[in-house]
């Protein structure tokens, strides 16, 4: 049989042998259960900076953004129990931003003025529109007291 040529260093044992010189770089030279342990830091990794990014940005969106004055219009009211012992007010406001956008948005309230507003009440708001404009949140409420009745 005839004996081929192996150059010095290339390869010293047969194919196969899981010696480090039939090895390719990479991830073949890690077992399967370092694979797998690989695979799940990555898949975790990521996760980590999905669930940061929903925690974190919703925040910074109305960060910097001015405050703005306008009048908007009660559509809802509604109580939420979170426990027996402790209830949360919220009221719907309705009002058109400064480029003409609708908006409607619900705020929590305290007890007094939820039971002062009712459905269709018009109200001055103070809120801040978010930094892509398509969400509102508001400050202040407060009832319009018109002088002059509507006819």
């Amino acid at each position: 049989m005839a004996i081929k040529y192996v150059r010095k260093g290339y390869r010293e044992s047969a194919l196969g042998s899981d010696t480090w010189q039939d090895a390719p770089r990479g991830l073949s030279r890690m077992t399967p259960k370092q694979r797998l342990i690989m695979i799940y830091l990555g898949i975790g990794a990521f996760v980590v900076v999905v669930a940061f990014a929903q925690l974190i940005v919703p925040r910074l969106q109305f960060q910097g953004q001015p405050t703005l004055y306008g009048e908007g219009v009660v559509f809802g009211k509604t109580i939420t129990t979170a426990t027996a012992a402790k209830r949360q007010y919220r009221v719907g406001i309705a009002l058109r931003s400064p480029d003409g956008r609708a908006l409607r948005a619900y705020m929590a309230a305290d007890a007094a003025l939820w039971q002062e507003l009712a459905e269709g009440d018009r109200v001055a708001v103070t809120y801040q529109m978010g930094r892509w404009g398509r969400k509102v949140r508001f400050h202040t409420v407060e009832r319009f007291e018109l002088d002059v009745p509507i006819q």
